[in-house]
């Protein structure tokens, strides 16, 4: 007895009924007798020439068996499919900055020192905490140095424009000379006469 179609090709029955369309005959733009398509498109082509129609409907009870099998593990149809991700591309090194060398410790200060002088200026109130930037500052001695040398200068200054005690610019006078050659030579001779300055 002659099968059904249903019966002789059961694939193709679910898929007409249940998934999508079928296609006979040649087609030149996809070089195929056969096609399964669905709401995405086409998720199966044959062959472009077969013997006859019985050998085509196998070849396509085939090729929907493997469509259903995917869809039956979790494969979506075409309609649904997700576009196959373009491969990475290899992220660029970023550029090497070139690093700007630390400030000098001794710079900050100074420019720390600046600020609280330009806040005294503006009459701003000062919290004693924030001169400790000064003992900072005296901690490299070439700093302190130097530092001493500006106070003594600006002491002799005053003394010299309120007309101090003469003995008291004398004394200034010779602690600036005193300071100035110890900066340049330190010797322990110099540390003996500066003391014998402050002792006055």
């Amino acid at each position: 007895m002659a099968r059904s179609i249903e019966a002789a090709f059961p694939n193709i029955t679910l898929w007409v009924q249940e998934c999508g369309t079928v296609e006979i005959g040649y087609d030149s733009n996809t070089d195929s007798f056969l096609r399964a398509i669905d709401d995405g498109g086409m998720v199966w082509s044959g062959k472009s020439h077969y013997v006859n129609l019985d050998e085509a409907l196998e070849d396509l009870e085939k090729g929907l068996g493997q469509v259903l099998a995917g869809i039956t593990l979790g494969a979506e149809f075409s309609s649904k499919r997700k576009p196959t991700p373009k491969p990475l591309k290899p992220k660029k090194e970023p550029a090497t900055r070139r690093k700007t060398p630390p400030e000098h410790p001794l710079i900050t200060q100074v420019k720390k020192l600046d600020a609280i002088v330009e806040a005294l200026r503006r009459k701003e109130d000062v919290p004693v905490t924030r001169l400790t930037v000064v003992k900072k500052l005296c901690e490299n001695p070439k700093a302190a140095g130097s530092f001493a040398m500006f106070l003594a200068h600006k002491a002799q200054q005053r003394l010299r424009q309120k007309k101090g005690n003469e003995r008291y610019r004398v004394l200034a006078n010779r602690a600036v000379k005193e300071l100035k050659s110890y900066l340049q030579n330190p010797t322990e001779e110099c540390t003996v006469c500066l003391a014998s300055v402050e002792m006055g």
